[in-house]
């Protein structure tokens, strides 16, 4: 009987070991996804070093050109940006065209919600053009700031002789029409050139994605040639004060979206581990 105990332990411990074995590797996995994860993210932050554009929160004017390539006769227009102080909110302008051309939209960060109008557009009609939505939530420029905040540094280029880092930011939403029940996605893209050192002085600007303007492109270039620290006052457009509200979902930057994806499903196999978006928190 001993020495059948004894020749059962010996069978056991193998098992055992096994067993831990299969835990402390498990426990690696773990800790090596986690490892890489931190290293990505801080590579990232090393790599993209440079200080990342910001909308001013001091008053500003900005003056240039918008461009929209898209159409059959290519847009070029004038181009106004401004924020203000103006009754305890800082409110943010944006003028493409002006009244009374082929081409006038306007767009408003005012009292900490968006309004946007687009007047005339060549070959369009309401409901796109002569009727103003608004967010139906609130919209800041703290919070555009948020979003500019995880923009990734594609490189340092020269524009006319003069370095620009490209930077690269995303917005993945969707929104929809209050009072109906199909909602839309919104995925904008913005590449921003902006000059080393002065992040708060935006050069050059290109918007694209499924949900920006209305050219067949769906891409908008924005130039600003001028600047200066004394904008005109900012009042909402006639048009504004019965809008048609729009609800819209937070951003999600495009980067950490497939980080998280990524991540949850190299965790899926140690079991246990759902994705925060399939368990709906």
């Amino acid at each position: 009987m001993r020495e059948s105990a004894q020749a059962m332990a010996k069978h056991a411990w193998p098992c055992r070991a096994t067993r831990r074995a299969r835990r402390l590797q498990k426990t690696d996995t773990v800790k090596n996804t986690v490892w890489a994860m931190t290293l990505l993210i801080f590579a990232g932050s090393v790599a993209s070093g440079a200080e990342r554009p910001q909308i001013p929160t001091e008053n500003f004017e900005w003056n240039g050109t918008f461009k929209a390539p898209g159409e059959d006769e290519p847009v070029e227009t004038a181009l106004t940006v401004r924020g203000k102080w103006q009754n305890g909110y800082f409110d943010l302008y944006m003028q493409q065209g002006l009244k009374g051309e082929e081409v006038w939209v306007e767009n408003l960060i005012y009292q900490n919600h968006l309004y946007t109008i687009t007047h005339d557009w060549p070959g369009f009609s309401p409901p796109i053009t002569k009727v103003c939505y608004k967010s139906h939530g609130e919209v800041t420029v703290e919070g555009l700031n948020a979003v500019l905040q995880s923009a990734q540094l594609v490189g340092l280029e020269k524009i006319d002789r003069v370095p620009m880092n490209h930077f690269r930011a995303s917005c993945l939403s969707r929104s929809q029409i209050v009072g109906l029940p199909l909602p839309f996605p919104l995925h904008i893209f913005s590449d921003i050139y902006v000059e080393p050192n002065r992040p708060r002085s935006f050069k050059r600007w290109l918007q694209f994605g499924d949900a920006v303007g209305l050219s067949k492109q769906h891409d908008e270039w924005f130039f600003f040639e001028e600047e200066n620290s004394h904008p005109k006052e900012i009042r909402l457009p006639p048009q504004c004060v019965h809008p048609i509200e729009i609800l819209q979902e937070p951003c999600r930057n495009l980067r950490e979206g497939l980080l998280i994806t990524r991540t949850f499903e190299a965790l899926r196999p140690l079991g246990g581990v759902a994705h925060p978006l399939e368990s709906g928190s």
